[in-house]
């Protein structure tokens, strides 16, 4: 069935002796990604950002989340530990 599908879109060379296609990682790789927010080493949220997105932009959104807000209670991070795409740590 395949050959004769293979043959009505026009090929003219058997599809049992064409190549396999090659793998490009680049096209398996998601569009986005979880950032999983930490506090004091404690998963507290997670948000989806792009891939690659600015690191202080990262920051930002995590710090203003309000289940960040909570744990932090007015205080000010001590350190703010980011792992590109995977995590980010606030240290309070």
């Amino acid at each position: 069935i395949c050959e004769e599908m293979w043959e009505k879109i026009g090929q003219k060379k058997l599809l049992a002796l064409q190549p396999w296609p090659d793998f490009d990682p680049d096209l398996a790789k998601e569009e986005t990604v979880i950032i999983v927010v930490q506090v004091n080493g404690k998963m507290r949220d997670k948000f989806e950002a792009e891939r690659d997105f600015p690191e202080d932009k990262i920051k930002q959104k995590a710090l203003k989340s309000r289940r960040i807000q909570k744990y932090l209670e007015n205080r000010e991070p001590k350190k703010v530990i980011y792992i590109k795409n995977k995590l980010i740590n606030i240290v309070v």
